[in-house]
């Protein structure tokens, strides 16, 4: 009953930053729901997909590309609270505007050890903080982000070290308390940056959904500021994370260099890094116009034509199930 679902799954580009795995988990996850009436919500399907992720899959992983599977918006941006994992709002993009994926070819994994790695880091760093607190007898954070970037600079960015040997780490302070990651004793981890880089980026997408708000009532120089905060958020991935590539590095300066004198306005890595696609925001005529040539001076680089992905679709429940029966007249669907 599910093969042609599984068919229609089969031809999501995998390993290319852009929720392809989550794509797989919450298609067969909507499909199981809708056949056998468990009437599941969306962040029910979400939290499955992930869990399928990191406990079958073994990617640390978090939730935000399950959400936006499931619950994504046709033509909207989706406002997701990762504190576990909630819906905010839908965000409207400034009419004439949208964007674009470009594959840089370079396939990614949120499996491999440079992401995991990355998120032991951040984890080594909460458990830093709490450490602090607790000596002057404040709550423990949940979340890193709970925190605003003048008060991680301020107060503990200081104290915590450029990297930490798993040994000594877990010497000093017995677990990280990630519950799916495992900290090598003989591993050396990045921590600051790891650590730094969640807290920076919380405050840049509500700085980013800000200046889409004020674009949207006229003003033509928030639409600037979006693309400068895509820029950082690169640029944090690039240097506090070390998640990046010289390929991506390349397709993001491509963009960066036509600018928004052309129409082009900001351009970020996405998924787990280590590769995968460039997200690009500008005017519509001009992702049109620009980003066929961005194409073709990198098929130059690595020697073969990247994808290009654009438009935009409804999640799985917005979508909701299909059903197809084979009959004398052929295939007929029925919604579900």
């Amino acid at each position: 009953p599910f093969g042609f679902s599984f068919l229609l799954l089969s031809a999501v580009p995998m390993n290319v930053g852009i929720g392809s795995s989550a794509a797989v988990e919450i298609g067969t996850l909507s499909c199981l729901n809708a056949y056998l009436n468990l009437n599941l919500d969306g962040a029910r399907i979400a939290r499955l997909g992930q869990m399928a992720e990191n406990h079958v899959v073994g990617a640390p992983c978090g939730i935000m590309d399950q959400i936006a599977v499931a619950s994504g918006r046709e033509s909207k941006l989706t406002h997701i609270l990762c504190r576990p994992g909630s819906i905010v709002g839908e965000v409207e993009l400034p009419p004439g505007t949208g964007f674009v994926g470009i594959n840089s070819m370079v396939r990614h994994s949120v499996a491999g050890n440079a992401y995991g790695n990355v998120r032991i880091g951040a984890f080594m760093g909460k458990k830093i903080i709490n450490e602090i607190r607790a000596k002057t007898g404040r709550a423990a954070l949940n979340y890193v982000t709970e925190i605003s970037p003048a008060e991680f600079k301020g107060e503990y960015e200081a104290q915590i070290p450029e990297t930490f040997l798993g040994s000594d780490f877990l010497a000093k302070y017995k677990t990280h308390d990630d519950p799916v990651t495992t900290v090598q004793p003989d591993a050396t981890y990045r921590v600051v940056g790891p650590t730094r880089h969640p807290i920076g980026e919380n405050e840049r997408v509500l700085k980013f959904i800000t200046a889409l708000e004020a674009a949207k009532s006229g003003d033509q120089n928030a639409l600037v500021t979006a693309g400068e905060l895509m820029y950082g958020a690169h640029e944090s991935y690039r240097d506090n994370c070390r998640l990046s590539v010289s390929e991506v590095n390349f397709l993001v300066e491509a963009v960066r260099k036509r600018g928004p004198e052309q129409g082009l306005y900001g351009a970020k890595i996405t998924g787990g890094g280590t590769g995968g696609t460039v997200a690009v925001f500008g005017k519509i005529a001009a992702l049109k116009e620009h980003i066929p040539q961005i194409a073709i001076e990198y098929s130059r680089r690595v020697g073969e034509m990247p994808d290009i992905f654009e438009g935009t679709s409804p999640g799985a429940i917005e979508f909701g199930a299909k059903r197809y029966a084979f009959g004398a007249s052929g295939w007929k669907r029925f919604d579900v």
